[in-house]
């Protein structure tokens, strides 16, 4: 079975033998207008592609063979539900990739002899941590884990309505009470007790959450829970202090929401999640964080991965030419101006195990041509 991962691994090293190799990620979501632009991207993307490579005649069919082969499989991925789609292939070399993905990517074409890497690399850093979204009520708790953007694992509890509502009952209970002198009503103490045996169910309900929770939430996981303010609350009493310090809090979620729209909300949130990640990162980095270690720009880090020694790379998610997202879908020009020297680097450091991060942070480009990193020593 072919999964992102197992074809994120296998193209640093792929070539087709010198033939062209034809690589397209698309955005297969709705448009502004309600219609998805990813037909649209590719038709401008064909154009773009030919402007910037031209092709030569024998190699012409292949390619026009690997292009009537994008725009006949993205029909059938928008119509299955898919809302990314990747292709890397050479008709003319035999070679073949394709992938429908849950989570868009941006859209891109490109046409060289390697497969093109940025896309990919910035679809894996934006949806490679696991979430643990959990939604909270007062009698129910129900928890998915998201991994690229597929529901993985769930768990869920629900527990006696009755037993931790204070208001169950109570209005048929109270129509039978008789008054107390003064014009009160008889009983007071009996409702205390309710009340009571109410919040000791509550806690523990919130206990078994918890308990539950701690185990099913990974330990590199982005955490988001949803609830009202009170079910919420008393499950974070409960909750670990190291979960409950990463823990995004949420209103609460329709419940009739789908698996994958909650997936989606909880892609949506991890996405951000991760590029203020680096954007933070890369404030560490300009204020002096490595020091001796810092290493920047597109020719000094790719010596650095060449050497072994890069261990950390950040790239500018605009440092290369793209056609945007559904909501954008246009020719956007790499920032850094040497769209392949980008991937050259990609290349190098993939296969040098170097960990890879896109930030949106505009001091990269305008001092350091869209890319800094860290190197081992």
């Amino acid at each position: 079975m072919t999964t992102f991962a197992t074809i994120r691994d296998q193209l640093p090293e792929l070539t087709a033998g010198g033939q062209p190799l034809l690589t397209v990620s698309l955005d297969l979501d709705p448009g502004a207008d309600g219609i998805p632009a990813a037909p649209r991207v590719l038709a401008q993307a064909w154009r773009h592609v030919e402007e910037q490579t031209p092709v030569a005649h024998d190699t012409r069919r292949s390619i026009e063979e690997d292009q009537a082969a994008v725009e006949s499989a993205i029909a059938g991925a928008i119509a299955g539900g898919a809302r990314g789609y990747l292709y890397i292939g050479s008709a003319a070399a035999g070679i073949r990739f394709e992938l429908e993905t849950p989570q868009p990517f941006r859209n891109a074409a490109t046409l060289l002899r390697v497969p093109w890497l940025f896309e990919v690399v910035r679809y894996d850093y934006l949806s490679r941590r696991s979430v643990s979204l959990v939604m909270t009520t007062i009698d129910e708790m129900h928890a998915f884990r998201v991994h690229y953007g597929d529901v993985v694992e769930r768990t869920d509890i629900e527990h006696d309505a009755s037993a931790v509502s204070s208001t169950h009952g109570r209005t048929n209970r109270q129509s039978g009470v008789a008054a107390a002198p003064g014009g009160g009503l008889a009983g007071g103490h009996g409702w205390g007790r309710i009340e009571k045996s109410v919040l000791a169910h509550r806690a523990r309900f919130a206990a078994d959450e918890a308990a539950r929770l701690t185990d099913f939430i990974g330990d590199d996981d982005i955490v988001l829970i949803a609830g009202a303010d009170q079910p919420r609350a008393e499950l974070l009493q409960h909750l670990p202090a190291s979960t409950v310090e990463r823990a995004t809090l949420l209103p609460h979620v329709a419940p009739t929401a789908s698996e994958q729209e909650l997936a989606d909300q909880a892609m949506a949130l991890a996405r951000e999640a991760q590029l203020v990640a680096a954007d933070r990162e890369v404030e560490g980095w300009l204020t002096g964080d490595h020091r001796d270690r810092a290493v920047s720009g597109i020719g000094a880090l790719r010596a650095a991965s060449d050497e072994g020694r890069l261990g950390r790379l950040i790239l500018h998610e605009q440092a290369v030419t793209h056609f945007g997202t559904a909501d954008d879908a246009r020719v956007h020009p790499g920032a850094v101006g040497d769209d392949e020297a980008v991937n050259d680097l990609l290349r190098s450091a993939l296969t040098h195990g170097v960990e890879c991060a896109i930030t949106r942070s505009d001091a990269v480009l305008e001092r350091y041509e869209g890319a800094v990193g860290v190197a081992r020593w």
